[in-house]
């Protein structure tokens, strides 16, 4: 496990320049090489001078001609062939002392009338927005990390460490805790916002850099993209992954069909927008592969970027709080409750705008690019049976069972040593799906599995597809069309789950025929009972009824 100090930590989202205030008077040796370069150009006080300033940092040498030496220009070359100089510590620890006086200067520091340490927090926040980098994105202060070329959330603990890094290095025993509040409000006013619709969906960042899907180039990382996350995988151009190839192969029961959406899927993951506007369900019991699919998927596109929020917790008031910033949800549900609410499920999945509630802080207004899949034993009950559901999800069945004496325990391991060839994978997935306009490849095992969903969730439709016949000019009384429902559903063993109430089962028919038909349901009226127009019911499709005989003494 990799160990940061706090130095190095801070020093990844800050890049500290030396503006030189002033020089304290009790700094002799300093004051003294000035002045001889002032009187004299003496060259051999320009030598120490930069030899002694290299050694505290390379910029200081330059902030002091600046400051007390403008006008006359001392160039690198000028001093590279001198006589190399003893080093005198206490002229070092002086410069040290410049150092730290002029960032405690620039911090905000002074002392008041009663000769006590105080913190000017506005002059504190313009000083670390010259030597950072901050944004506001979904109503969360986020800080550039220089050396990962992403935005990160700026939170109280990050806040505090580099706070107290610049404090204490400046004046020791500066920091106090009470500074944050104010500098985090302050910076949370001043701070551009950044609109989300200008984030370019052409580019992905990766370990090693930002590559862009039309063009087919890496770039390096820049803060102009404004990413707030990255693959931690490098994108390498030949990279390949016969294993990760052939074990994807076996789990899709060499169905090129379900392959190549599946590779969309991988694909679908990295790029930035919500246009394939789908959810995931992948389905199957057993040792199917599902869970290595998860797996692999979550390395490409990074633990850190991965929230586990299950479908259940998508109807909960702080259930989605997990999302925001991330960029894909993987959850293993076992089982499901009752019937699931589809609401904030397909808001999300279209990338619309939505309000979080988030325990102990302010809600947010959320447009989000996550991806959403789910792995689930049995897909879920719901009550939304409108064709905009169905359109919005993407079954996928696993229907390979590994025996285990099939199961190559160490198949993650190995297939781990080709990651940037499985990033290559999915890069071909993400272009062929944004070539075809984001539709996935059709898979004929994927309309079964959700054609049966369809039916099993939706009896009424699957009771217009098997019992009602259209045929222009037929009628049917309604009372007899329900009675028929009630029938077949009964005969099929299929749970009404409510559909076998008259408000319910009319709506539910109507809106299939529309679906389905393009028909919306007429009626007409005889003798004052009420037909259904241009349907009939084949009586075949139901179960025959039992004769009952009577016997008479």
């Amino acid at each position: 496990m990799l160990i940061k100090t706090s130095e190095q930590l801070v020093k990844e989202f800050i890049i500290e320049e030396i503006v030189v205030k002033g020089c304290p008077d009790n700094l002799y040796k300093v004051l003294a090489l000035i002045e001889q370069i002032k009187q004299s150009g003496n060259r051999r006080a320009y030598v120490k001078l930069k030899q002694h300033c290299d050694i505290v940092d390379e910029n200081l040498f330059s902030s002091i001609m600046k400051v007390f030496l403008k006008g006359i220009d001392i160039k690198k070359d000028q001093v590279q062939d001198e006589v190399e100089i003893s080093i005198d510590d206490a002229l070092v620890e002086e410069l040290k002392t410049i150092v730290t006086n002029s960032k405690a200067i620039a911090l905000g520091f002074y002392y008041d009338e009663k000769n006590k340490l105080r913190l000017n927090t506005n002059k504190c926040i313009s000083y670390l927005r010259k030597i950072a980098e901050f944004i506001i994105k979904h109503g969360v202060l986020m800080i550039y990390n220089q050396k990962e070329g992403i935005f990160q959330e700026l939170n109280d603990e990050l806040m505090g460490t580099i706070l107290r890094y610049l404090m204490n290095t400046a004046i020791p025993d500066s920091w106090k805790k009470v500074y944050e509040r104010d500098i985090i409000d302050g910076l949370m006013r001043e701070v551009p916002r950044v609109d989300t619709n200008i984030i370019d969906d052409t580019l992905i960042a990766f370990n090693n850099g930002v590559y862009n899907v039309v063009t087919k180039k890496l770039l390096p990382h820049d803060k102009k993209y404004m990413f707030t996350s990255k693959s931690p995988i490098d994108y390498l151009k030949d990279a390949d992954c016969p294993i990760f190839k052939k074990a994807i192969k076996e789990i899709t029961c060499n169905d090129d069909e379900l392959l190549s959406c599946l590779q969309e899927i991988f694909g679908n993951a990295l790029i930035n927008n919500t246009k394939a506007e789908r959810a995931f369900f992948f389905t199957g019991v057993g040792s199917n592969g599902k869970s290595f699919c998860s797996e692999v998927l979550t390395e490409i596109v990074g633990v850190n970027n991965v929230s586990n929020i299950q479908l259940s917790k998508f109807s909960e008031r702080f259930g989605i709080e997990g999302i925001v910033s991330k960029t894909l949800n993987i959850a293993n549900e076992n089982e499901l409750g009752g019937a699931i609410s589809t609401e904030n499920l397909k808001a999300i999945i279209s990338g619309d705008t939505i309000n979080i509630s988030r325990k102990f802080k302010q809600a947010i207004n959320y447009k989000s690019t996550i991806k959403l899949i789910f792995l689930l034993n049995t897909l879920p009950d719901t009550l939304d049976n409108t064709h905009g559901y169905y359109r919005k999800i993407l079954i996928v069945p696993f229907n390979r069972v590994f025996k285990p004496e099939d199961i190559d325990k160490k198949l993650k391991e190995k297939v781990c040593t080709e990651l940037s060839g499985v990033l290559n994978w999915c890069l071909e997935g993400a272009e062929r799906l944004i070539n075809n306009d984001y539709n996935f490849t059709e898979s004929k095992a994927i309309e079964k599995v959700t054609k049966a969903y369809k039916e099993e969730q939706n009896p009424v439709e699957a009771y217009l597809n098997e019992v009602l016949v259209y045929e222009e000019g037929s009628s049917e009384t309604k009372k007899a069309v329900l009675d028929a429902y009630k029938s077949w559903i009964e005969g099929e063993g299929i749970s009404a789950r409510g559909s076998d109430s008259p408000q319910r089962f009319w709506r539910a028919l109507n809106n299939s025929t529309k679906i389905n038909l393009n028909y919306e349901l007429t009626y007409k009226k005889i003798s004052g009972t009420l037909y259904l127009r241009d349907f009939k019911i084949d009586y075949s499709k139901l179960p025959k009824q039992e004769v009952k005989y009577t016997f008479s003494n």
